[in-house]
């Protein structure tokens, strides 16, 4: 028997004998000016070098591998790391120029080569009070709520002008459902439909059962929303309602993520409004409320009190009285008669005489003489 063996030595296959298989990028940014920290997982198969490329306004801050610090220059705009074969972690702290602003770009770091899991973050210090009103970047990044709710507050403003008669435009429609919670607004549109439907069908309410419960339900709608305008109007004035921003990577509310990236962190930006100008906004909507409510109040009281607020059922008659019989009640008052008083005089007296003798009639006059 005979065993033959060829062995030989396979070539190189192609590909990146170094891989960055995760790279996050988290900025935190204050008023005066922002710090970055760049944490890469690298794996390499033989010694291998990679060049980091800083963007403008970017210094270092330190750097470390494995745990151990790596000495650089304060003012490099390019890191060289060297690696050796196997896993390695590597930490770079920056410090930026730019802080918290209205409109904000990430600092795009290009990493050399090839990368997977790439995440950029911002996080904003507390003592900025910023309030984001916009997003946009590369790859699965967040959304602001915001647009999407005021489009759809549009849409429902032009249906309820159109199909609707309450004294509002689509303007006054849509300005006021911009305060409300989701909750409460179809509460507070409910009231304005059931006092024009309370003006336009009066006539029907004839009925005084009919008509009092729909005074009673419109009385107890009124009081369900006054409590929940002054419930948000002080909401507003004390802690306004967010722009619900919703990141759809998985991770913090401001992240930015992609599988795959070509050679660099990826871009985002972001557009922010101080926190006093936000509040002054809804502060306004809410003088604008109780400016307008006063006219609608106006327009309730006037529609509610027409007819009369409640009304009571007619006095049903009895069936076994009598046609014709006099109505049940006190016995008229008989007014006794004043006896006239003799005229005093002599003419009076005459005059008296003369009454008592055309009365006697002419039984009593004396007989006259034969002619």
């Amino acid at each position: 028997e005979k065993l033959k063996l060829a062995l030989f030595e396979p070539s190189p296959a192609e590909g990146q004998l170094l891989a960055i298989d995760e790279a996050n990028l988290e900025l935190e940014l204050g008023e005066a000016g922002g710090e970055a920290r760049l944490t890469m997982n690298v794996r390499t198969a033989t010694v291998a070098e990679r060049t980091l490329t800083l963007p403008p306004g970017a210094h270092v801050g330190a750097v470390r591998m494995d745990g151990s610090d790596v000495p650089m220059a304060k003012d490099a705009t390019e890191l060289r790391l060297t690696f050796q074969p196997g896993v390695h972690q590597v930490e770079v702290e920056l410090e930026l120029d730019a802080g918290a602003a209205s409109v904000v770009h990430a600092p795009v770091v290009q990493l050399g080569g090839r990368a997977v899991n790439a995440r950029v973050t911002f996080t904003f210090s507390d003592a900025s009070e910023r309030v984001v009103v916009w997003t946009s970047g590369e790859g699965m990044g967040p959304i602001v709520w915001l647009w999407p709710y005021l489009g759809v507050l549009a849409l429902l403003a032009i249906v309820l002008a159109r199909f609707t008669k309450p004294p509002l435009n689509v303007l006054q429609w849509f300005t006021l459902s911009l305060g409300f919670s989701v909750l409460a607004l179809p509460v507070v549109w409910l009231w304005f439909v059931l006092v024009e439907w309370r003006e336009r069908s009066a006539a029907r309410l004839q009925e005084p059962v009919r008509y009092n419960l729909a005074q009673i339900a419109l009385g107890l709608i009124t009081l369900t929303v006054v409590g929940i305008v002054v419930l948000t109007a002080k909401e507003l004035l004390t802690s306004p309602a967010s722009t619900i921003v919703h990141s759809w990577s998985g991770g913090p509310p401001l992240s930015w993520y992609e599988d795959r990236a070509d050679a660099s962190t990826p871009a985002a930006t972001v557009v922010t409004l101080p926190s006093s100008l936000w509040r002054a906004v809804w502060a306004a909507w809410v003088v604008w409320l109780a400016w307008s409510a006063i006219a609608w109040g106006k327009w309730a009281w006037r529609v509610a009190s027409a007819g009369g607020w409640l009304r009571s059922r007619p006095e049903v008659m009895d069936e076994s009285a009598e046609v014709g019989e006099p109505p049940l009640g006190p016995p008229p008052v008989e007014v006794p008669t004043v006896p006239e008083l003799p005229v005093v005089g002599s003419r009076g007296v005459e005059a008296s005489e003369a009454s008592e003798a055309s009365a006697a009639g002419p039984e009593d006059d004396p007989p006259t003489p034969a002619d």
